[in-house]
C-alpha cells in the first residue's frame, strides 16, 4: 500500500519501480495506490493521481464510477467518494497488478475552495484498506460499503486474485524507495515469529549532503528511526512502528485468527478523532503512533518487531521552511504530551 498526497513525479516512479522490481513473485504482489484527494504537486502540471495511472499505463478512457464511503471526516465531510483503477503494470521482466484508489470528494467541495477535495488525511487511506480486508473475511455475513465492494470486485473479478488470501500488508510512505530483498526479509521475519503482528524496516535518508536543510535532519533521522527501535528490539520491547516502512499481519493461520484488521483494531484507531487537544497533539506526533498502541492493546500477548537489514531511502524535504514548520509541530506535540 502507498499512500499518496501531492508528491512529485519522479518521486512516486522511484518508489513504485522500487516496489514493483522487488524480489518476490508478481503473483503473489498486488500495488495499492491511496490518492488523499485532487492533489497537484508544485512541479508537475497535472494532478498526482493522473501521472500514477499515466506512469502504470492504465488506458481505459472511460471515468469508473464515483463510489460512497464513511471516512473520518466530521459533519458535512463524513461521507466521500472515491474512483477505483485497476490493471498491470510492466516494467522489465515483472507484471504486478495495481490498484489505485483516488478519493474526489463530495461534489461541493469542488466547488467551495478551501480544502483539498476529497483529502481525509492518511489515517483514512490506511482504515479503507484494512475496513476492505476485514471485510473480506466473512464476505456473507459482513455489509460492505459501495466502494469497499468496488475494490473486492475489482480485485477479484478484473484483477483474479481473491483478497482473503493476503497474509501481509506493507505500506510505504509515496517518497520511500525501498531495496530489492525488503519484502522477502519482512515476510521471513512474521513467518518465524507467530508472535509478531507487525515489524519496521530501517529507513536511511536518500539526499543526506543534498544542501544544509538535509545535513541538519541525519541525526534526528537515525534518532527516530533506528536508535530508538534497535535499542527497543535489544530489550525486547518495541512499541513504535516506523511510519515510512512497516508490513503488518492481517491473519495468521494457527489458528485463523485475525490481527491487524480485527475489528477492535479497526474501532480504536479509527475513534482517535482529533476532538481534544490532548488527541490533536498525539496525532500530531504520527498517526501510526497510535496503531501501534491500539495493535498492543487489542492483542496482548503479540509484540511488534524491528528489522536492521530491511533498507528504505526517504527523501528528505530541501526547503529550510518546511522542515521548521514539521520539527515545530512536532517538538509541539512533544512537548505538550510529556
Amino acid at each position: 500500500m502507498i499512500p499518496c498526497c501531492g508528491e512529485s513525479n519522479e518521486t512516486l516512479k522511484q518508489t513504485y519501480e522500487s516496489l514493483a522490481r522487488a524480489s518476490y513473485e508478481d503473483t503473489k504482489k498486488l500495488l495499492l495506490f491511496v490518492c488523499d484527494g485532487v492533489t497537484q504537486s508544485v512541479h508537475d502540471s497535472k494532478e498526482t493521481h493522473v501521472l500514477i495511472l499515466e506512469a502504470l499505463g492504465y488506458s481505459c478512457t472511460e471515468e469508473p464510477a464515483m463510489q460512497a464511503y464513511v471516512s473520518l471526516g466530521q459533519n458535512r465531510r463524513r461521507l466521500n467518494y472515491a474512483r477505483v483503477y485497476s490493471g498491470f503494470y510492466e516494467t522489465g521482466r515483472n507484471r504486478v497488478p495495481y490498484m489505485v484508489v483516488v478519493k474526489h470528494g463530495h461534489p461541493r467541495e469542488h466547488s467551495s475552495g478551501g480544502r483539498v477535495p476529497g483529502n481525509r488525511g492518511k489515517r483514512d487511506s490506511m482504515i479503507i484498506v484494512f475496513g476492505f480486508l476485514e471485510r473480506c473475511m466473512n464476505i456473507t455475513n459482513n455489509r460492505m460499503t459501495p466502494l469497499e465492494y468496488e475494490l473486492f470486485n475489482q480485485c477479484y473479478n478484473v484483477l483474479g486474485i481473491d483478497p482473503r488470501l493476503f497474509k501481509y500488508l506493507l505500506v510505504t510512505d509515496a517518497d520511500t524507495q525501498v531495496h530489492a530483498d525488503v519484502v522477502q526479509r519482512l515476510v521471513l521475519r512474521l513467518e518465524r515469529d507467530p508472535k509478531m503482528i507487525a515489524i519496521s524496516g530501517h529507513i536511511r535518508p536518500a539526499n543526506p549532503e543534498q544542501n544544509l536543510t538535509t545535513m541538519l535532519q541525519i541525526f534526528p533521522l537515525y534518532l527516530t528511526l533506528f536508535s530508538g527501535l534497535a535499542y527497543e528490539t535489544f530489550l525486547k520491547r518495541v512499541m513504535t512502528i516506523s511510519s515510512g516502512l512497516v508490513m503488518y499481519k492481517v491473519w495468521s493461520d494457527s489458528p485463523l485468527l485475525l490481527c491487524c484488521i480485527h475489528p477492535t483494531v479497526l474501532r480504536g484507531f479509527a475513534l482517535q478523532q482529533a476532538s481534544t487537544m490532548h488527541t490533536m497533539n498525539a496525532l500530531l506526533q504520527g498517526e501510526d503512533r497510535c496503531l501501534a498502541a491500539v495493535l498492543l492493546q487489542s492483542h496482548p500477548g503479540c509484540h511488534l518487531g524491528f528489522e536492521s537489514e530491511a533498507i528504505g531511502y526517504v527523501t528528505l524535504p530541501t526547503d529550510f521552511l518546511a522542515l521548521q514548520g514539521s520539527q515545530t509541530r512536532s517538538i509541539r506535540a512533544i512537548f505538550y504530551n510529556l
